[in-house]
C-alpha cells in the first residue's frame, strides 16, 4: 500500500576536484545545508508534477519522475503526484538536479515502504543524473545522498570526513548559470590537444586535493587557504573560469578571505571563500558590493570537546 511521503536533500559544494573527478582523480565535497530541495509524492489518478521549473526544466524534471518511478519497486504501475519546493539555484553548480534526484528517489522509497540506505538511493538517483548530464562523476548524487563531507573518486566508494576544528566559508554567484556541458567538453578539447600537459595538471590536482583532506580533517583553516587559491589557479588553467569569478574571487581575498576558488562547472555560477569566523560576515559584504548575488554562509562544526 502506497503512502505520501517527504523528503528533503542539500545542495553541495566542492572543496576541491571538480572537473578532474571526470578523469577518476580525488574530489572532496561538503553537504550545503543553506539550501535543499524538498519533494513530496503521493499516489495519483495519473502521473503530476508541480514545481516552478521554467519549461524546458520542467519538462526534463517529468521525465526524471517518470524514470524514478520505474526504479523504485512497487511504482512502475502506480502514478505518482510530485510537488517540489527548493531553494537550491538552477544550474549554479550547486547540485539542483542532484538533491532532486536523491529527495525525489527517497520520497519513492519511503512512500513504498522500502528501507534503503544512502548508496541505494545514490544509486537510483546517480541514474537521473545521467539523463540530466550525460556521464557524470557521480560526485553531486554521493555528497547530498550521504549528507555528509565526503573524499570521492569515480569508481570507489565514498569515504567520509570530518573536520577537525570549526570551517567558516562564503559563497557568492556571479548571477548567472554556466553551461556544465560546455565546460566539461572544453575541458576534454584542451585534454586531448595538449595531453602531456594534462596529465600534469591532472597529478598536480591530485595532491592539491591531498593537501585540502589533511587541512580538513585538522579543521587548520591557515593551512587550507592556500590550497584552495592553488586549486582554483589550476581551474584558471583549464580555462573554466571567468572574468566576473574573477572579479569575486579577489574580492573576497582583499577582504581577508583566507583562500577562494570557483566551484562548480565554472563559467558562471558560484565561487566559494574560506574565513576565519570574525571575518565571514566581512567577506560576505565585500562580495555583495562587489555585485554577487545571491550568497550564502556555511559553517562546518569541528569534533564536538
Amino acid at each position: 500500500m502506497h503512502a505520501s511521503a517527504t523528503s528533503t536533500a542539500p545542495g553541495k559544494v566542492i572543496l576541491a576536484g571538480e572537473h578532474f573527478a571526470v578523469y577518476r582523480r580525488p574530489a572532496i565535497a561538503l553537504p550545503l545545508e543553506s539550501v535543499s530541495t524538498t519533494v513530496e509524492v503521493r499516489p495519483g489518478p495519473h502521473d503530476l508534477l508541480v514545481t516552478q521549473l521554467e519549461p524546458g526544466d520542467h519538462a526534463r524534471a517529468f521525465a526524471l519522475v517518470r524514470l524514478a518511478r520505474s526504479r523504485v519497486p512497487g511504482w512502475a504501475d502506480q502514478p505518482v503526484e510530485v510537488r517540489v519546493a527548493g531553494s537550491v539555484p538552477v544550474g549554479m553548480g550547486l547540485g539542483s538536479s542532484a538533491a532532486f534526484a536523491v529527495a525525489l528517489t527517497r520520497a519513492l522509497a519511503v512512500a513504498a515502504g522500502h528501507d534503503w540506505d544512502a548508496e541505494a538511493v545514490r544509486t537510483v538517483a546517480h541514474e537521473l543524473e545521467c539523463q540530466v548530464h550525460g556521464s557524470p562523476s557521480g560526485l553531486d548524487d554521493t555528497v547530498i545522498a550521504h549528507a555528509t563531507p565526503v573524499l570521492f573518486r569515480r569508481g570507489e566508494p565514498p569515504r567520509p570526513l570530518r573536520a577537525g576544528g570549526p570551517l567558516h566559508f562564503v559563497l557568492g554567484s556571479v548571477g548567472y548559470a554556466g553551461s556544465t556541458y560546455e565546460a566539461v567538453a572544453g575541458v576534454r578539447r584542451l585534454a586531448e590537444a595538449r595531453p602531456d600537459w594534462f596529465a600534469g595538471v591532472l597529478d598536480q590536482a591530485e595532491r592539491e586535493v591531498t593537501a585540502v583532506v589533511e587541512a580538513f580533517e585538522a579543521g587548520d583553516a591557515a593551512a587550507l587557504g592556500p590550497h584552495l587559491d592553488a586549486v582554483h589557479a589550476l581551474l584558471a588553467d583549464i580555462q573554466v573560469s571567468c572574468p566576473d569569478l574573477e572579479r569575486l574571487v579577489t574580492a573576497a581575498r582583499d577582504a581577508g578571505a583566507l583562500g577562494a576558488k570557483l566551484v562548480g562547472a565554472g563559467c558562471g555560477g558560484f565561487m566559494l571563500a574560506l574565513t576565519d569566523g570574525p571575518r565571514q560576515s566581512v567577506v560576505a559584504d565585500a562580495l555583495r558590493r562587489a555585485g554577487a548575488e545571491p550568497v550564502f554562509v556555511l559553517s562546518i562544526k569541528g569534533p564536538n570537546p
